[in-house]
């Protein structure tokens, strides 16, 4: 159950929980006017935790099998209250300083002014990131946060030499995590491929056939200047399309849409020349940093059914998936009997690039043993023309308008489900259904107050449904 968006019951009873710590050791027996010294041990003690959930690989995700974009808003939770407090330290003490007229002795004293140059920098690193300025002007963002962060550990150290440990940690905390982020990045050459139907560019990176789970995603930088002065140095994150190890040696596989500057400028570079008389595409050679987040501790391949609801990109995070299905069931590894993929977009055009690759699956589908059907809902009005050619679509691939009805496929998944682990040779019970939604927050949220509004009784019949919503976000 979600009390806000984004913020199931969990999520805010943990942050309450870490909120009352807080308040606890920071107001116990102590009143922050006239000792405002408490709040800023507080901060101090919370740095290394910043830190820790700020870094692509860091241990509360390892333990919990969630990668960092999970645990961002930790970062941001757990930042925000720095602040705050950071700045009753300082009032605090401009009060004490200047209610004995202190203030004009005390700002000559380093010390202070150290703390000063801390407090500017907490305050630049909140201002600068809120979502509205983090979204327009990203480079800005990012900078202020590498080198404010910086600054402000320097002058904490010189503020109070005693927060030396603290300031160590984190230091740790950070190094480590780039000298991972070294080891597991590659620069190889990569194939532009655009897709005009989709507004995407297909990113072949045949070099890299393995080391990376379904669901996972990579950072990418194209080094071309054809990106722009600033766009090759630019770090963007894609959901992998393709499975690792793959028998057709496609390598890792992304697909990045059209949407904002840099993967305006990506799809501009990928129509810049022709590969065949026929085909546009260009090779160029890019950094790809990953794989990280995904499905943690969880065994996809070990559910019973699946149902994968995606929307527009999102078609990405599902494909990964259903070839893993097919690639384990093959293998004879994977439990997935039933799997149903839905995907939306605003038009019927989109289908079209697709068909050949939603065909392939379907046929795969047979030797793998798995019921797989592919359902593709458009959203806006269209003219009867643009259903031509899509009048005859290979069996389990169908089109439809509106938007999904989630509450009855997902309906459907459980019954199939039960239907044919009843009719197969298993023993015992249904392992559950697995849900995976990908894309705009409105479709994911959907998804997730289905599994959570699902009828208990067929809930327990199947042997549990697992929800994880993957949500666009910058």
């Amino acid at each position: 159950m979600q009390v806000l968006p984004g913020y199931p019951i969990g999520t805010l009873f943990l942050m309450l929980c870490w909120v009352g710590v807080m308040l606890y050791a920071g107001l116990l027996d102590s009143n922050p006017f006239s000792n405002p010294g408490r709040a800023g041990i507080l901060v101090v003690s919370q740095l290394p935790l910043v830190f820790v959930l700020g870094t692509k690989n860091n241990v509360v995700g390892t333990l919990i099998g969630q990668g960092y974009e999970r645990l961002n808003y930790l970062h941001r939770f757990v930042g925000r209250f720095l602040i705050f407090a950071i700045n009753v330290h300082a009032i605090g003490l401009m009060y004490e300083f200047t209610s004995t007229s202190a203030w004009s002795t005390v700002i000559k004293i380093a010390h202070i002014q150290w703390g000063l140059v801390g407090l500017v920098c907490m305050d630049l690193l909140f201002l600068l990131s809120v979502s509205t300025f983090r979204q327009m002007f990203y480079h800005v963002f990012y900078a202020s946060h590498v080198v404010c962060a910086i600054i402000l550990l320097i002058a904490t150290c010189f503020h109070n030499p005693t927060a030396q440990p603290y300031i160590f940690s984190a230091v740790a905390v950070y190094a480590l995590d780039r000298l991972l982020r070294i080891l597991k990045s590659r620069i190889t050459s990569a194939h532009l491929h655009p897709v005009p139907e989709l507004s995407m560019v297909r990113v072949q990176v045949h070099a890299v056939n393995g080391g990376w789970r379904a669901g996972q995603h990579v950072r990418i930088k194209v080094l071309s200047m054809g990106m722009g002065i600033y766009g090759w140095m630019e770090p963007h994150p894609f959901t992998i399309a393709s499975v690792a190890e793959n028998a057709n040696g496609q390598g890792l596989t992304l697909m990045c849409k059209k949407a904002g500057d840099w993967t305006g400028k990506l799809y501009s570079l990928a129509q810049g020349s022709k590969d065949s008389e026929s085909q546009m595409g260009k090779d160029v050679t890019v950094l790809v940093d990953g794989p990280y987040g995904g499905p943690g501790n969880t065994i996809v391949t070990s559910y019973s059914g699946a149902m994968l609801v995606t929307g527009g990109s999102g078609l990405t995070y599902a494909l990964s998936l259903v070839e893993e299905f097919l690639q384990k069931g093959m293998q004879g590894t994977s439990s997935v009997l039933v799997a149903e993929f839905i995907w939306s977009v605003p038009s019927p055009s989109h289908l079209f690039p697709m068909i050949p690759i939603f065909t392939q699956l379907l046929d795969q589908a047979a030797l793998a043993n798995l019921s797989l059907r592919i359902s593709v809902f458009y959203t806006r009005a269209v003219a009867e023309d643009a259903l031509q050619g899509l009048d005859m679509l290979p069996p389990g691939l169908s089109l439809a308008p509106g938007r999904p009805r989630l509450e009855k496929t997902l309906g459907s998944v459980v019954e199939r489900t039960c239907e044919a682990y009843t009719s197969s040779d298993g023993n015992g019970w249904p392992t559950g259904v697995f849900v995976g939604a990908c894309g705009p927050p409105a479709l994911t949220e959907e998804a997730g107050n289905t599994v959570r509004n699902f009828n208990r009784d067929r809930f327990h019949a199947v042997g549990g449904i697992e929800v994880q919503e993957e949500n666009f976000s910058w």
